[in-house]
């Protein structure tokens, strides 16, 4: 019998025909969508209903969780915004997510690389916005 040789071609048309949202893992964890898969950020559904989503960031490494946030979760908004409509996605982002298993501050996000505060708004946005 002749072995068939597996192209680069054959293996991108097989990725394409993945279907999302995956299976979870053992812990859970699945990625929700092609885009998710390609920057690693997996999510975590509870028997609650709530989502989280995780990843390590490319530039710096970190660990994040992003959560889904709750109305509740306004009243700490405008706490950290003042009033300034330009502060909601980041306060939002603060409000949201862990860093290595911590709590940071807004001034810890804008210090951020780019491509990491890019990462982490895009999970911001998919569970919230």
């Amino acid at each position: 019998m002749e072995q068939e040789n597996i192209t680069n071609e054959d293996v991108k048309i097989a990725e394409q025909m993945k279907i999302y949202p995956t299976t979870p893992n053992e812990n859970g964890d699945f990625f929700e969508s092609l885009e998710d898969e390609e920057m690693g950020i997996q999510t975590h559904s509870y028997e609650n209903g709530s989502k989280v989503k995780k990843c390590k960031l490319p530039a710096s490494g970190f660990d994040v969780v992003v959560r889904q946030l709750r109305g509740k979760d306004s009243k700490m908004i405008t706490r950290f915004t003042n009033g300034d409509a330009e502060k909601y996605q980041m306060a939002a982002m603060t409000i949201a997510t862990t860093v290595n298993g911590k709590n940071e501050t807004m001034e810890f996000y804008e210090e951020l690389y780019m491509k990491d505060f890019a990462t982490i708004m895009a999970m911001v946005g998919d569970l919230n916005f």
